[in-house]
């Protein structure tokens, strides 16, 4: 798989979040104005939740040792709940994040 990064963009932080029990954690407020997340899980897999807070067994489920992209995040008002969980009970979840804007974009 072609794995890409964006040239038109700036970054905004990076954020490295060790989930070992049942608390949901947020992005942080250095990262929140991010137009584009990079993201990496190690250890144990995670969960995410937009809406509300995830779970051990509720949310998005994202597999560990793999990368992904959330393009278009956050872009209109700087405020999502994004948050992410240990998923299952027991391990640890490490969650990397690089953040990006995008050039020239109205938050920028």
């Amino acid at each position: 798989m072609l794995k890409t990064i964006k040239a038109a963009v700036t970054p905004v932080g990076l954020q490295v979040m060790t989930l070992n029990n049942s608390t949901a954690v947020a992005i942080n407020s250095t990262c929140r104005p991010a137009q584009v997340l990079s993201l990496s899980i190690e250890g144990t897999g995670a969960r995410y939740r937009a809406d509300a807070a995830p779970t051990n067994t509720t949310g998005v489920y994202l597999d560990t040792n793999t990368h992904w992209t959330f393009d278009g995040y956050n872009y209109y008002d700087g405020t999502s709940n994004l948050r992410f969980c240990r998923a299952g009970a027991s391990g640890t979840s490490t969650v990397t994040i690089q953040a990006w804007r995008y050039r020239n974009s109205p938050s920028a």
